[in-house]
């Protein structure tokens, strides 16, 4: 079956499999699209054509998450073709960056007793990941044209100085209590907007963060820590939050 939120279709199938006395259990994987080089087209070997190097397929997302999605489907396919007892529900979800808005869907029509999730470990045991938190961060100038600089403020120049507080903290965060098995938590900055053209000052200029959160930093700990100094001037902001988890 195929469930759908946001845009995003979500693939679902279940059929029995041998799991003890009974239960059910969660194949999982996701199957979002990643954005391609710029220079797609000129790079060779193309990285959107796979191909077989002794032995190994090379190509855009064959390690994540082509890999994980041939595994999973194998693996389900085998079981269900052989004597059992207990339900498998096998999934293959989108928005795995994000807000796993595929997942929670498919946990509305779906409940399980344990999980497998497929993502690439290089054969290691995961038992704890890294949470996170985005955010947007908009710092406001005042827009004119660039012979008036006495009218306009300049909220990319401003933003600059919010980017070296960002940077301050990224090292305050690698000289900060470390997991064991995480190190430190990060955080960084992904993109930056702002401007209209190249003959005025600049309105506004938005930086999209990415904070990166390990096991016992609760979300009020997160956002004090995740705050750089900031520049004069009006900001606004938006954020997007998920905790970090630790297997005992």
């Amino acid at each position: 079956m195929g469930v759908r939120t946001g845009g995003n279709p979500h693939s679902v199938d279940h059929d029995q499999l041998w799991l003890g006395q009974g239960g059910e259990i969660f194949i999982k994987t996701d199957v979002q699209r990643a954005p391609g080089h710029r220079d797609a087209r000129r790079l060779r070997p193309r990285p959107v054509e796979s191909r077989i190097d002794d032995g190994k397929m090379f190509g855009r997302g064959t390690f994540d998450m082509k890999a994980g999605v041939a595994a999973i489907m194998v693996a389900a396919a085998t079981a269900a073709s052989q004597a059992h007892r207990g339900n498998i529900i096998l999934a293959l979800v989108a928005d795995e960056e994000f807000a796993s808005a595929g997942t929670e869907e498919v946990l509305r029509h779906f409940t399980a007793d344990s999980a497998i999730i497929s993502e690439p470990t290089h054969e290691d045991v995961v038992i704890a990941h890294r949470g996170f938190a985005w955010f947007d961060v908009t710092i406001q100038g005042l827009a004119a044209h660039g012979s008036r600089p006495d009218l306009g403020i300049d909220a990319i120049a401003k933003a600059g100085r919010f980017l070296a507080g960002v940077d301050e903290l990224t090292k305050k965060l690698a000289e900060d209590n470390q997991h064991p098995t995480l190190k430190a938590g990060n955080i960084h900055a992904s993109l930056i907007r702002g401007g209209e053209e190249i003959s005025s000052y600049p309105a506004e200029c938005t930086i999209p963060l990415e904070r990166r959160t390990i096991p016992e930093k609760t979300p009020t700990r997160r956002t004090q820590s995740s705050r750089p100094n900031r520049p004069p001037g009006k900001h606004t902001g938006r954020a997007k939050d998920a905790p970090p988890f630790l297997l005992t």
